[in-house]
């Protein structure tokens, strides 16, 4: 199975998923966030894909597919941060950390949270 056919198959699965507690809820927004540029091939059949998922839920289901970087990168940032400080507050190095001059990337808070009720 091609690495395309995975990624499909996988968004197939979270929207069915999605969409079967979508009648609970009003709305719901899937935020994916893809690793390749925005005008490769992939990324436009992804958002493709979001664009029949739209029109098959009547648009109560969404998916947006995010810029390279603008997640995941925030993430990371603050993984090597803590790291980092860990590191320098038991001297085992002595420099500044570098993730304080890395501006983080925009992101859109959640619209919709899981809860138990």
């Amino acid at each position: 199975m091609s690495v395309l056919n995975k990624v499909k198959l996988a968004f197939v699965a979270g929207a069915l998923i999605i969409s079967s507690t979508a009648i609970h809820a009003k709305d719901v927004t899937i935020r994916v966030q893809s690793v390749l540029g925005t005008k490769s091939d992939k990324v436009h059949m992804l958002n493709e894909f979001a664009n029949d998922v739209r029109e098959l839920t009547g648009g109560s289901v969404n998916i947006e597919i995010l810029p390279s970087g603008s997640v995941v990168g925030n993430r990371e940032k603050a993984l090597i941060s803590v790291a980092w400080n860990w590191a320098l507050e038991r001297d085992y190095i002595t420099l500044d950390n570098p993730t304080k001059v890395v501006k983080p990337n925009d992101e859109k808070p959640r619209d919709h949270y899981v809860t138990d009720k």
